[in-house]
């Protein structure tokens, strides 16, 4: 009884201390942490992409374009809450969510955002 009590507790400390997974297809995967989102570009192509809180994203003038971060290929890369736009000054609760907008610029102008809103 006391051995399966330790796995137990062992496996629940595991759970609550690793990244979750909240999102996942073809092209990106992303985890969550109390403090971060990790991002794994899956896809052949370079991922663009931004993130804003949700509330701030009516407020802002923003467009899409190739000057954004990016993800090479087979990389992650990790951004802390804090880098968020819009989430420097606030403080991080059950209710924050946040925008994840994603694209693959080409050589031309045409290209598809995807977005993806996340709780933080």
């Amino acid at each position: 009884m006391m051995k399966t009590q330790s796995m137990l507790l062992i496996g629940l400390v595991f759970i609550s201390c690793s990244d979750l997974n909240i999102y996942s297809d073809d092209t990106i995967f992303i985890s969550k942490s109390d403090s971060q989102l990790k991002i794994t570009n899956q896809g052949n192509n370079t991922l663009y992409y931004f993130i804003v809180e949700q509330n701030t994203v009516a407020t802002i003038n923003w467009a899409p374009g190739a000057g954004e971060p990016y993800i090479l290929s087979g990389k992650t890369v990790t951004v802390k809450y804090s880098e968020i736009y819009g989430l420097k000054t606030q403080i991080v609760n059950d209710d924050t969510k946040v925008i994840f907008y994603y694209w693959i610029a080409s050589d031309n102008s045409n290209f598809t955002v995807k977005n993806i809103v996340i709780d933080l």
